[in-house]
Order: structure tokens, then C-alpha cells, then sequence
């Protein structure tokens, strides 16, 4: 049997339209019939996870603040303006350049970069689901 199961080949893409399609089923009173539709449920979200459509924006905001951090451009400083990282300078605000010049246009660079990866990860993301 384990030989046999090396030559399956899941179609995700047909999978997710099966998993589409049975959530649309409106809910049987016969037991048999839900029983099966949660089997065929359950089996897809096995195969291409839950159907998550309907992300709640709290999860979104997690994920995007997680995907900016490792593009490490979740710092706090990023919510600061020029002038009030120099009035109470971090670390993180002198290490992005020589003066206040330099840091002001670096900032404002990554605040720009940011605004773009937010922008990317939400639409991967609601491409993803």
C-alpha cells in the first residue's frame, strides 16, 4: 500500500474548489449526509488547511507585523518623526547614519519601504486565500 501511495499527486487546486463547494451545502437534517460532508470538510482542510477567506484584521495585522519584522521594518521608530527621534534619540534612530540628515532621509526611506511591503504582504495574502 505504501508503494501504491508514493504515486498519488493531490490537486490543490481542484481540492480547494471541492472544499469551496462543500462549505456552500446548506446544513442536511439526514446524520449520514453531514456526517459525509464533514469527512470531505475535514479531509480538505487536511489537504490545503482551513478556508480562511474570512481572516479576522487582527490575524492580518499579526501576520503582515510578522513578515515586516523579518524584513526588519517593524521597529516603532518607523511610527516616530524626524524630529522626535531627535529630540529623544534610540539607538535604532543612530545607527541610520552619521547626523540627523542622513537619518531624516534613511527614515523616511524605510517609512516608504515599509508602506510598500504592507501593501504587498495584504495582497499575497488575500491572494493566498
Amino acid at each position: 500500500m505504501s508503494e501504491r501511495m508514493k504515486q498519488v499527486r493531490v490537486d490543490i487546486n481542484h481540492t480547494k474548489k471541492v472544499q469551496l463547494e462543500v462549505a456552500k451545502f446548506p446544513q442536511s437534517s439526514d446524520a449520514i449526509v453531514r456526517e459525509v460532508t464533514n469527512i470531505i470538510s475535514q479531509q480538505a482542510d487536511m489537504i490545503v488547511g482551513p478556508n480562511l477567506q474570512v481572516l479576522p484584521e487582527i490575524i492580518v495585522d499579526t501576520l503582515i507585523g510578522c513578515c515586516l519584522d523579518a524584513f526588519r521594518l517593524a521597529a516603532p521608530e518607523l511610527d516616530l518623526t524626524k524630529d522626535e527621534l531627535m529630540e529623544n534619540p534610540t539607538k535604532y534612530w543612530l545607527r541610520l547614519g552619521r547626523n540627523d540628515d542622513m537619518r531624516g532621509k534613511v527614515l523616511s526611506e524605510l517609512k516608504d519601504t515599509r508602506n510598500v511591503w504592507t501593501t504587498r504582504i495584504r495582497q499575497a495574502l488575500g491572494r493566498a486565500l
